[in-house]
């Protein structure tokens, strides 16, 4: 019964790290055209909110998932950080970087921890 909620867990949990991203870049997209910031401004404002996406999603699978949140979170961002390679190969021709491998590591990490909140959030097993 555990395996029946674990993929649809993880799939919701990517589907709230992904739209908190994308409102997130839709804002940041209209500051940059309406201002005169810079992408290199708000570069670690996208950063965070690339950490706060998938802590949140984590967080979402993990609840959801009920038990195992920091498996939930990790394969939450698993799965956000395959789509993001995907997009970035595939759509931009870009190759992968040791920085971005040290986000993505990073993104599993605060996920996993945002599953473990979820878990203990919603009671667990009870």
């Amino acid at each position: 019964m555990e395996s029946r909620r674990f993929f649809p867990a993880v799939c919701i949990g990517t589907f709230v790290s992904i739209s908190i991203a994308v409102a997130f870049s839709i804002l940041m997209a209209t500051l940059l055209y309406l201002t005169s910031l810079t992408e290199q401004s708000v570069r670690w404002a996208m950063v965070g909110c690339g950490f706060l996406a998938l802590f949140v999603g984590g967080f979402f699978s993990g609840a959801k998932a009920k038990n195992k949140g920091w498996l939930a979170g990790a394969f939450t961002a698993l799965l956000f950080v395959g789509i993001m390679l995907a997009i970035s190969y595939l759509g931009y021709n870009e190759s992968i970087t040791s920085s971005q491998l040290l986000l993505f590591a990073g993104y599993c990490a605060i996920a996993s921890l945002g599953g473990v909140f979820g878990v203990n959030f919603s009671g667990g097993n009870s």
